[in-house]
């Protein structure tokens, strides 16, 4: 018997998860309900029960709350990207110099360096040039 109490409670308490959202959802659709009567609202059409109407303004206040702080966290969201698309964009400009002045190592004008020790080729014809032509 005690297989039943438990399969009977595992399904209770399905059976009350399930009633919750419910209840949840129908709240929602209510919220959502008076925001769209609202918004059709004209001074004409207005209703006249005063806790109606307070009713209406409080979800128009909460509803208008709830945007504010949307824009909020999306700005704050903007702001982040816009400093990761910045960093990015500095690392790119780095990596791209770096690049520049490896293929300028690599592949640019590079000035004649002989080997220490090493004498000109064309020093010493100079030398032997001068050696051999008389000096007057």
């Amino acid at each position: 018997m005690t297989w039943l109490n438990k399969l009977i409670s595992e399904k209770n308490n399905k059976i009350n998860k399930i009633m919750r959202l419910i209840k949840q959802l129908i709240v929602l659709m209510i919220n959502r309900l008076m925001y769209y009567m609202a918004m059709n609202y004209t001074a004409t059409t207005l209703p006249q029960d005063k806790n109606l109407l307070q009713e209406i303004v409080l979800d128009q206040q909460n509803q208008l709350a709830e945007q504010q702080n949307n824009l909020i966290q999306q700005q704050e969201q903007i702001t982040e990207q816009q400093n990761i698309i910045k960093q990015i964009r500095e690392q790119y400009e780095n990596l791209q110099h770096q690049v520049q002045c490896l293929i300028r190592q690599q592949y640019g004008r590079k000035s004649e360096q002989g080997i220490p020790g090493q004498v000109n080729l064309f020093d010493t014809l100079e030398n032997n040039q001068n050696e051999k032509t008389p000096n007057n």
